[in-house]
């Protein structure tokens, strides 16, 4: 039986390379993906990419903000447009940016300014003084959450 192989060896060889190498090119491949994160990013902000998960949730999150904002259902397939997906793809990147460049800069508004900030707002206050009820109607109106919104502000504020 030996034999045989000692024979064929060619033909041995040049099928276990036909098995093998495409195996290292495909192991290969898979490895350098691994160790680039940003080989299958969309957009690069600050050297930074977005990656699709991100812009996927990103997208989940303007679609649901909508919903709350229309008070009922929403047709998510209205979303699936190019020009929907360049707009939320827009507002991604933008807000990433603004992000990098406030901390390259170490701007920062602690969250007891960003409250100061909520207490004398015009907006939230009745009689002159400021109005719990009117502050969690705004919230219920717009789907967020106090910390959600303490922080947007915080960062709108910088």
């Amino acid at each position: 039986m030996f034999q045989s192989f000692r024979n064929q060896k060619r033909w041995l060889m040049l099928l276990a390379m036909i098995l093998i190498i495409p195996a290292f090119v495909f192991i290969g491949i898979n490895g350098y993906s691994r160790l680039n994160p940003d080989a299958n990013a969309i957009a690069k902000v600050d050297g930074k990419g977005i990656q699709p998960e991100e812009f996927d949730a990103a997208k989940r999150n303007h679609i649901e903000r909508i919903r709350v904002q229309q008070g009922g259902s929403v047709d998510s397939s209205l979303f699936d447009t190019p020009e929907a997906n360049a707009a939320i793809l827009y507002n991604l990147t933008t807000e990433k940016a603004i992000n990098a460049l406030l901390q390259h800069h170490y701007i920062n508004i602690s969250e007891q300014e960003a409250i100061n900030f909520i207490k004398n707002a015009k907006a939230f206050q009745k009689d002159g003084k400021f109005s719990p009820e009117l502050y969690q109607n705004y919230l219920a109106a717009t789907g967020k959450s106090d910390e959600q919104f303490v922080y947007e502000l915080r960062r709108d504020l910088a």
